[in-house]
């Protein structure tokens, strides 16, 4: 997946492409950056940006590229400064505090707010209507209760009362009629304030409205057409206009909106054209219209079943520069993402109401303690009886897509291609290209078809885990032949792989038994003859695991900052979960591992015969076997059978619980590339064996 060299000026011009097109524009408009919350820009910037980054970083060396990133750059900067913000103002307040000292003006995830303030003098701007309740900007009716008992639902609609302000400054060329169309639960502090007649010029508007009930639609009309659409005739700021602001106004929101639709265009273009093969590219559109109507069906197992389809790939004939990871993604990966941005369409912009007391709905309330309390290395809790790291991930999304949860969606999916695609990696060289093909779409299938189907964008750790684990080995694969820029990234990865998820910290350290070659098999290993690692591999090796080791005491040293103990799992559920307790007999113990072991390969808690998990559990008996030396066995890819092993050590010292399938989610693209490789060598022994 990370496997060519970038363009020396890439990294910069990186930095650069991302802060010119998702920093807020002053401008409303369908790609005014973040939050991204229109459909075309959370799909556009949230999730084919970075896909293009990825798969085609060449075109950010192209002068045309650039000079439109710089002229984006510097129209955003200009009119930053000189120009105020398109919308309008609305201050949202609540009976009490929704959280422990808190305040009562309530904070949503704009960034174009003063989101950091205790009190925030606009909790949003408005620049698009409301249709029902989850349209408002009101993710924080995930915060209730005050305390950090119990949760009740008793700071949520329709038993709580919101108090809410709508302030900023009209301007019009003609005299007309300001309107605002509000749902049956809402009322105006002043009689007949929901319609003002108008002249032109600029006109400060102050309107406050009370909210009960759960009935809420908030639509703004200037002479019965939607404000929002009237760029020319009226616009709305949250300070009064300048003279220079009027002028603008009117085509420098256009001329934004222009350049950002040029540069994701050309780059999609160009990525087309990189792509080059009229076969793969009508199978990609087939696949992807499959994929999508079974979404448009909104039907649960037409859905699920429909990404078999992602197996048609293997019929397809691709020429030779396409037989790599960019090709298995475009042909595999793009449907597959093009299935979840269908899917997560009726997210955007709307928040969701998190089910109180469940774990996604605490690392939701850790995100706001982060980002919004200011909590940044605490993170909400001393010590972290819930994951860590996801916590931090949670909040950023949210900055970038505001209060809709969209964006952990897009993060899962992509996460999720990366082990497909590392399947693909690991298949392809020693079975070859279709076989990789079969492993990325089995990975793909497993993860919709499987029992963790319902964890994609639910806002849980294991997902982020074991993709920053897939990224961590890609690092590994990429620098074993002397890149250290690669090794570090490796390390750091498998670093925040752990930091997100505790019980992976042995398959995070175990991603070094990739410096070992691919062809290697374990009796190779075993032989002592076949390999003899350079001296650079070695300290390869010893690199990735500084990193993670300094990262555990810096862990360590953080717990002893709050508790004053020094230690990594103090604290964490590390003990409260341990699979053999020091009361257990022997035989106890090894009930209990057996059973660990068995619910994490099922993928079902407790363990049952579960055909969606075959994979998992073959996958991890060929691993055993491997190590445990037995004829044919031992024929397996070393790396392979050490980093499966690794996944499950994790499950022999801590038995997870709640929310099955989540435990199993690390080991599915490493299961199945060794099934896949293992049926290769069935099917054409003579071909299996590879090169790495």
């Amino acid at each position: 997946m990370i496997a060519r060299q970038r363009p020396a000026a890439w990294w910069l011009w990186s930095v650069l492409c991302f802060a010119a097109l998702l920093w807020p524009s002053r401008f409303s408009g369908p790609l005014d950056g973040a939050p991204l919350d229109g459909p075309v820009e959370a799909i556009g910037l949230g999730l084919l940006l970075p896909i293009l980054w990825w798969f085609h970083p060449e075109f950010l060396v192209r002068p045309g590229a650039r000079q439109l990133i710089a002229v984006l750059i510097v129209v955003k900067a200009a009119t930053g400064v000189l120009v105020s913000q398109d919308g309008l103002c609305l201050r949202l307040t609540t009976p009490e505090a929704l959280v422990l000292d808190g305040p009562l003006v309530q904070q949503s995830w704009d960034i174009r707010t003063d989101w950091p303030a205790f009190e925030p003098r606009c909790s949003a701007v408005m620049t698009r209507d409301y249709a029902t309740l989850f349209d408002f900007p009101m993710w924080f009716f995930n915060l209730p209760p005050r305390t950090y008992d119990l949760p009740l639902d008793s700071g949520r609609p329709p038993t709580t009362t919101i108090s809410m302000n709508i302030s900023g400054f009209l301007t019009t060329n003609t005299a007309g009629t300001f309107r605002l169309d509000v749902g049956p639960g809402m009322t105006f502090g002043a009689r007949d304030a929901d319609t003002v007649r108008l002249a032109a010029g600029v006109h400060r508007l102050e309107i406050p409205v009370t909210l009960t009930g759960d009935r809420w639609r908030l639509r703004s009309s200037w002479n019965d057409t939607s404000i929002w659409t009237l760029r020319r005739d009226v616009i709305t700021t949250l300070t009064a206009p300048s003279t220079l602001d009027v002028m603008v106004r009117p085509w420098a929101g256009a001329a934004i909106t222009l350049l950002v639709a040029l540069v994701l265009t050309g780059w999609t273009l160009s990525a087309v054209w990189r792509i080059g093969h009229a076969p793969a590219l009508a199978w990609i559109v087939f696949a992807s219209a499959v994929l999508v109507a079974s979404a448009a069906s909104g039907n649960t197992a037409v859905m699920r079943a429909a990404t078999l389809v992602l197996f048609g790939a293997l019929f397809l004939r691709v020429p030779r520069r396409l037989q790599n990871t960019s090709g298995a993604f475009a042909i595999v990966g793009v449907p597959w993402v093009v299935f979840f941005a269908a899917i997560g369409l009726d997210q955007i912009g709307r928040f969701t109401l998190y089910t109180p007391g469940d774990d996604w709905w605490q690392f939701q309330r850790y995100a706001y303690w982060i980002f919004m309390r200011g909590h940044w290395l605490e993170g909400g809790q001393p010590t972290f009886w819930f994951q860590p790291l996801y916590r931090w991930i949670a909040g950023s999304l949210h900055l970038v897509f505001g209060d809709s949860s969209v964006g952990e969606l897009y993060w899962d999916v992509l996460l999720l291609v990366a082990g497909a695609l590392l399947a693909f990696r690991l298949v392809k060289c020693r079975a070859g290209f279709a076989w990789g093909i079969a492993a990325a779409a089995a990975t793909l299938t497993v993860a919709t078809i499987g029992p963790g189907w319902y964890l994609i964008g639910r806002g849980l750790a294991e997902i982020s885990s074991a993709g920053l684990i897939a990224l961590s080995v890609f690092f590994v694969l990429r620098g074993r032949n002397g890149d250290w820029r690669a090794i570090v990234a490796a390390g750091m990865f498998a670093l925040l792989a752990f930091y997100t998820r505790l019980n992976n910290l042995g398959m995070a350290l175990a991603v070094i038994a990739f410096l070992v070659p691919l062809r290697i098999s374990v009796e190779e290993m075993y032989s002592r003859h076949a390999l003899i690692l350079r001296w650079s591999q070695w300290a390869m090796a010893a690199a990735v695991v500084g990193i993670v080791g300094g990262g555990l005491l810096l862990f360590a040293l953080r717990t002893w900052r709050y508790t004053g103990v020094f230690s990594v799992f103090y604290g964490t559920q590390r003990y409260s979960l341990a699979t053999t307790q020091p009361s257990d007999t022997w035989l106890q113990a090894l009930r209990h591992i057996g059973q660990s072991l068995l619910m994490v390969m099922t993928m079902s808690d407790p363990s049952r015969a579960e055909p969606r998990a075959t994979f998992l559990v073959l996958g991890s008996l060929l691993a055993v076997a491997g190590a445990l030396y037995l004829p044919w066995f031992r024929a397996q890819s070393f790396a392979l059978v050490a980093f499966c092993l690794a996944g499950l050590s994790g499950s022999a010292v801590a038995r997870g619980t709640a929310y099955p399938g989540r435990f199993s989610l690390h080991l599915v693209p490493i299961t199945i590339a060794i099934v896949t490789s293992a049926a290769a060598r069935l099917y054409r022994p003579s071909r299996a064996a590879g090169v790495s």
